[in-house]
C-alpha cells in the first residue's frame, strides 16, 4: 500500500517535470538556432534532450509498476473474498 502511494505521488510530479523540461528544451533549441548551430550552444540542448528522455522513461516505468501493484492488490482482494466465502460456506455447510 505504501509503495502504491509513493508511486502515485511520483507519478503526479512527473507531468510537471515534463512541462518544465519542455520549456528548457525549447529555450535551448532557440539558443542553438540563434547561435547559428555553434558547438558551444549544442551542449545545453543535448543535456535537455537527455533529461527529457530520462523523465519520459521514468514515467513509463512507473506506470508499468503502478499497473503491476494494482493487479497484485486486486488479486489479493479477490483471494480474500473467495477465502471468506468458502469459510462461510463451510460454517453453514452450504455448497459453493
Amino acid at each position: 500500500m505504501l509503495i502504491w502511494l509513493v508511486l502515485l505521488i511520483i507519478q503526479s510530479i512527473l507531468p510537471v517535470a515534463i512541462v518544465y523540461l519542455t520549456r528548457i528544451l525549447i529555450d535551448s533549441l532557440v539558443a542553438v538556432v540563434e547561435a547559428g548551430g555553434l558547438r558551444e550552444s549544442i551542449g545545453p540542448l543535448l543535456i535537455s534532450v537527455v533529461l527529457m528522455a530520462i523523465v519520459m522513461l521514468l514515467k513509463e516505468l512507473l506506470s508499468s509498476l503502478s499497473n503491476y501493484f494494482r493487479t497484485v492488490q486486486s488479486e489479493r482482494v479477490t483471494d480474500y473474498i473467495s477465502d471468506l466465502r468458502h469459510r462461510i460456506a463451510v460454517l453453514f455447510l452450504v455448497p459453493v
